[in-house]
């Protein structure tokens, strides 16, 4: 080490900046790299971000530069100002970057402004996070315009223009109005995307023991004294909301755009700006929008036939609020402008088709009021509108139309055939056919560890193992890169230790000359049995055995086809091969439940092999189910809302009990014993994957992959990964009778803040629907205990529901009334909060679906009378059940 090194050690371990600083000046060319070798150690592994941008400062040019400092991990102390905590003002902080500026000046190189430019598209990490502080220090020093990067400009709002404490005790207006151009940076902020996050204007008076009260609080005030020109930044965000970006960011925007005090005159001007904002901005700020356009019609600078037309788009928004809103602006605006009666009860005819039918029959109720003095081929278009809507609003038009044409052929139509059938089972991805394919399926199933690439993988294996391992290592040599050796800790990737075992037997090349670690911990369910398949075909490909699994899926959820199953058992008896043990065993847990004919069964005993009878024995015994106890346990004060609670760690138990359901497959399998020690671990009850193996291996049981669902779901709030969407919405395809572990997964899919999952548990409702297998009521009674809990929202489920309540199906129609009163019988008589909405979905669903049951609390919230909204769709639904 030379001494240069070492006194840059000694500067390095007392954190003296100013020192390193002097001693980074001038070092000659062959001790830049020792140097470089020693910051960099010091910024992996004492957190100085600052000596980052030093060791770049030892290299040429702004790009090397740039790079360090976009890869500079967070700063150890989120208080960056040097003196405010004395024990934190380290050289992480805000001291150390006019230091590490310092150095760079010295250096008189021709590149500064290029990295100034470069350092500006850096983001700050959140607070405390100073890097800028070093493009600020060079801007100044070398006199550049303020950049126009995103990064400069986040850090600009976030720290250096909002934080009281960093100079002195200025506001935000106060820094705003010592700006050069005020109106140029407020624009050029606003062009930031989700920049409204970072505004923070609707927390602004929550900071304020940190500071000033926020950018609300400025923009207002330097709006009001003109520091701002009011044109100049309605434009600036107007084109910010033009652009959209994430919902916080809308929201924030939003509340800036009402307290703008917009005015009719600068409202016209700039109309059709805000009608654009209506059809896929956020609703605050499609509302905000709406409002200022019927100000500036009210103020008879914009025409109400052009506000009309250029406002059509709110019709079709989801917020209910905001439609209500605009039916009785449309409503008044023919009541004030006669001329335009024609006009509105087109625009009415908008609404008829809204997913809430409340605010379809609103839209009736206008119409009702405005069709005296309507012309004829209106009238006649809103007959023709009405002909496709669902019953409950078809009715509604028929009493303000005076009849539907076609109306009874309709009904006939939909009661014709009550009874439809499901569509047929998906395909299960083929078998690979050489080597290529199995390079191919292996990759994938390292990516994204689905089950049909497991199962390709496997019988691969089994197929080209034992005569082609040599071509197979060859073949993988070329795509190693495509996945990483570490595959075989995951456990979601359950084939991979036994694919690392096989190629690694006595005498077989090493797979690119390196050794895998031990296999990770695997839980126990479906990639236990998994596991122990993949145990034998390592065992059989090492013994030279090369066989076809049997037991390969020929449908997507992992059924197999007992004339396949029959074929492939009479060519093993032929060429005198037996079926291995777990492969025959995971065919009979595959086997479909369907009543296998008689011709069959004595085709499977005239075989005359030891599996074929085994085989016959499992299929005319009585088959194992799947039981499962889950309880839902309110968690007060917290996100998630509730859990699930059972014997152990907290998850759902779910077995197989029958005369034949301890065979070694599904007893090792499931529980986790007979696995190998370094694949069994301690998780069980995990979430998608497992559910999605426990589908592929018993495809039959469908309640074991649903109460590895449960868990997964429990927490409401969180977004989930895919294979949970998928695993849900074939739960229908699956069979096997279905108990609380799937009323309780398809409950909590219900109410999460997921959309996709939400939409998961439509598709399975529809598949229940469907093909039946779902006891409508006994699912709702457990809905209804979940919507007592407090953190739930009920709103997701009548959303979710609304495709279901409104089909033109009777019998579907007919599943979702039960099931919604069922669960309305436990929620009623809280009335929380969107009970009403559930009410109404209920409401649409039993019109001419009954009889249905009263539920109980119903008549006393009809009885106890009001305006609410709770009481009038409680007094539509009461008509339509019975005591």
């Amino acid at each position: 080490m030379t001494p240069l090194v070492e006194e840059l050690r000694v500067a390095l371990d007392r954190d003296s900046a100013k020192l390193v600083a002097e001693l980074l000046t001038g070092v000659p060319e062959a001790e830049r790299a020792p140097c470089r070798t020693l910051l960099k150690h010091y910024r992996e592994n004492r957190f100085r971000d600052a000596w980052v941008v030093a060791a770049a400062g030892l290299e040429s040019g702004a790009v090397a530069v740039a790079r360090r400092l976009r890869s500079a991990s967070p700063p150890t102390s989120w208080l960056p100002i040097a003196g405010y905590h004395p024990d934190q003002a380290r050289t992480s902080g805000a001291r150390a970057w006019p230091l590490v500026a310092d150095v760079l000046l010295d250096r008189q190189v021709a590149w500064l402004p290029d990295l100034v430019t470069r350092l500006a598209e850096v983001d700050p990490r959140g607070w405390g996070d100073d890097r800028q502080v070093l493009t600020e220090r060079l801007r100044l020093a070398l006199d550049l315009p303020r950049p126009c990067g995103a990064g400069y400009l986040r850090w600009v709002v976030q720290q250096r223009l909002s934080v009281s404490w960093r100079r002195d005790d200025r506001s935000t207006a106060e820094r705003l109005r010592a700006e050069p151009d005020p109106d140029a940076l407020v624009a050029a902020v606003l062009t930031v995307p989700g920049i409204g996050t970072e505004l923070d204007v609707r927390r602004g008076e929550h900071l304020a023991q940190w500071g000033p009260e926020g950018w609300h609080a400025a923009l207002r005030e330097t709006l009001a004294d003109g520091t701002l020109d009011r044109d100049r930044f309605l434009d600036a965000l107007l084109g910010a909301l033009l652009v959209g970006g994430p919902v916080a960011h809308q929201h924030d925007l939003a509340v800036v755009l009402a307290d703008t005090r917009v005015s009719p005159e600068q409202t016209a001007t700039r109309v059709r700006e805000f009608c654009a904002l209506v059809p896929e901005s956020t609703g605050p700020v499609a509302g905000a929008a709406l409002d200022l356009v019927r100000a500036a019609v009210a103020g008879e600078v914009v025409t109400a036939r052009g506000a009309l037309a250029a406002t059509s788009a709110a019709s079709h928004r989801r917020e209910k609020g905001l439609v209500r809103t605009h039916v009785r602006w449309l409503v008044d605006l023919a009541r004030q402008h006669p001329d335009l009666r024609d006009d509105v009860l087109l625009a009415l005819a908008e609404v008829f088709a809204h997913e809430h039918h409340d605010l379809a029959r609103q839209a009736w109720d206008a119409v009702d009021g405005l069709r005296d003095g309507a012309t004829g081929a209106v009238l006649d278009h809103l007959r023709h509108r009405s002909g496709d809507l669902p019953p409950d609003v078809r009715g509604r038009a028929g009493q303000a139309l005076g009849g539907v044409p076609d109306a009874a052929a309709r009904e006939a139509a939909d009661t014709a055939d009550d009874d439809f059938a499901p569509l047929p089972p998906a395909p299960h991805p083929p078998r690979v056919h050489d080597l290529d394919e199995l390079v191919e399926a292996i990759v994938q199933h390292s990516r994204h560890g689905r089950p049909g690439d497991a199962e390709r993988v496997l019988d691969g294996m089994a197929r080209f193992g034992a005569r082609d391992l040599g071509a197979l290592v060859a073949a993988l040599d070329p795509v190693a890169d495509r996945f990483a050796l570490s595959w075989e800790r995951t456990p979601h990737f359950a084939v991979h230790p036994f694919l690392a075992a096989v190629t690694r037997r006595p005498g077989a090349p090493r797979w690119r000359g390196e050794r895998p670690p031990p296999p990770g911990p695997l839980p126990a369910g479906g990639e236990g049995v998994l596991a122990l398949r993949a145990q034998e075909v390592v065992d059989r490909v090492r013994a030279g055995e090369s066989s076809p699994l049997l037991s390969f899926p020929d449908t997507a959820v992992g059924h197999v086809d007992p004339d396949r199953v029959l074929e492939d058992l009479q060519r093993a008896a032929a060429t005198g091969t037996a079926p291995w043990p777990a492969d025959l065993e995971q065919t009979w847990l595959r086997f479909p439940r369907t009543d296998l004919a008689p011709s069959y069964l004595d085709r499977l005993r005239s075989v005359g092999a030891p599996a074929a009878d085994w085989l016959l024995q499992q299929l005319t015994a009585a088959r194992p189910e799947a039981l499962a106890t889950a309880e839902p346990v309110p968690e007060r004060g917290s996100r998630s809302g509730y859990r699930v609670a059972a014997e152990g760690a907290g998850r759902p138990a779910v077995s197989l009990s029958g005369p034949d359901a301890r065979t070694p497959l599904a007893r090792q399998g499931l529980d986790g014993t007979g696995l190998p020690a370094q694949v069994v671990g301690l998780w069980w009850w995990g979430g998608g994957w497992e559910a999605a193996y426990a589908l592929s291996c018993l495809p039959s049981h469908r309640e074991v992959a649903a109460g590895h669902l449960v868990a997964a779901l429990v927490n409401t709030e969180q977004r989930r990964e895919v294979s949970i969407v998928s695993a849900l919405a074939a739960l229908p395809e699956a069979q096997g009778p279905t108990g609380r572990a799937t009323h309780l997964a398809v409950a909590y899919a219900l109410l999460s803040s997921d959309e996709r999952v939400r939409l998961a548990a439509l598709d399975a409702l529809g598949g229940f629907t469907a093909g039946g297998g779902l006891d409508a009521p006994a699912a709702g009674a457990v809905l209804g205990e979940l919507l007592t809990l407090e953190e739930v929202k009920p709103v997701r489920v009548a959303r979710t529901l609304a495709p279901l309540a409104h089909a033109d199906r009777p019998q579907v129609r007919g599943f979702v009334a039960r099931y919604l009163l069922a669960a309305l019988t436990t929620v009623l008589p809280l009335q929380r909060k969107g009970c009403a909405d559930l009410l109404a979905l209920a409401a649409d669903a039993c019109h001419e679906t009954g009889p249905h049951p009263r539920v109980s609390g119903l008549a006393e919230v009809v009885a106890a009378g009001g305006r609410s909204r709770l009481v009038a769709e409680a007094r539509r639904l009461l008509p339509l059940t019975q005591p």
